[in-house]
């Protein structure tokens, strides 16, 4: 049966492998593949909002770095001139 070939796996935690035998002497397995399906996307939803909350201040920093860069890169030449110009 499918509970007993996900037991043997090692990748599969053993919870879930549990359920599925359950279900299947139920009779119930759609249903509870399909409430379990729902409880991953559940968790791995939160784990990609708690990395997003991480990651986007990483990368406003680095886009305003870029773009400081690029304006200093601008102005420098301008500044040099007017150095230049005025001495």
């Amino acid at each position: 049966s499918l509970g007993n070939v996900m037991k043997k796996s090692k990748i599969i935690p053993i919870m879930l492998s549990n359920m599925v035998s359950v279900s299947e002497q139920s009779g119930s397995l759609p249903e509870t593949l399909n409430n379990i399906s729902q409880d991953y996307e559940t968790e791995m939803d939160e784990i990609v909002k708690s990395l997003m909350v991480l990651v986007e201040p990483a990368i406003i920093l680095i886009l305003g770095g870029i773009v400081g860069f690029i304006v200093i890169a601008l102005l420098l030449p301008i500044f040099s001139i007017d150095i230049l110009g005025g001495a």
